[in-house]
């Protein structure tokens, strides 16, 4: 039930959604985080007092991500059992091993992440388990469980 659950806030797309992590790369003081896509603010995070919070993802629409766990890195604190909603324009990943970027979805390699790279990544959609991300090196979609949420640690 919990799979097809997420599966039907993936933009009721025919697939398996399995959470990941990300984590808030704002330039703001403050990042929002709503009830709803463009809903209203529920909730702010201090990014000067956060540092890159890790936020567990559980589902995806139209360029939000819903997010049901926060943790601080610095400060340590956890946020669960939350259901919010951030943009994805605020949030970057991480990877600990190298990683290809491809055309679509299962499709052919357009550049290799190189391992134990940290930022520097647009997240621009979501489709089932796969991330499409832009880079300074090109435009691909990698599979969501090779992002890692941490910007200071490697992830398994």
């Amino acid at each position: 039930m919990f799979n097809s659950l997420l599966a039907q806030q993936n933009d009721n797309q025919d697939c398996e959604f399995k959470p990941f992590e990300v984590y808030i790369n704002d330039t703001d003081i403050y990042s929002n985080l709503r009830d709803a896509p463009n809903g209203d603010i529920v909730f702010k995070i201090n990014n000067k007092l956060s540092d890159n919070s890790v936020l567990t993802v559980i589902g995806y629409k139209n360029g939000w991500f819903k997010v049901n766990e926060i943790n601080g890195i610095y400060y340590n604190f956890t946020l669960s059992d939350v259901e919010v909603w951030i943009h994805q324009s605020i949030v970057d990943t991480a990877f600990t091993y190298s990683t290809d970027l491809l055309d679509k979805p299962k499709g052919k390699k357009v550049v290799t992440i190189p391992q134990e790279t940290t930022g520097g990544f647009s997240i621009l959609d979501m489709h089932c388990n796969w991330i499409k991300l832009k880079t300074k090196d090109g435009t691909g979609w990698v599979p969501s469980e090779k992002l890692c949420g941490s910007p200071v640690t490697t992830c398994p």
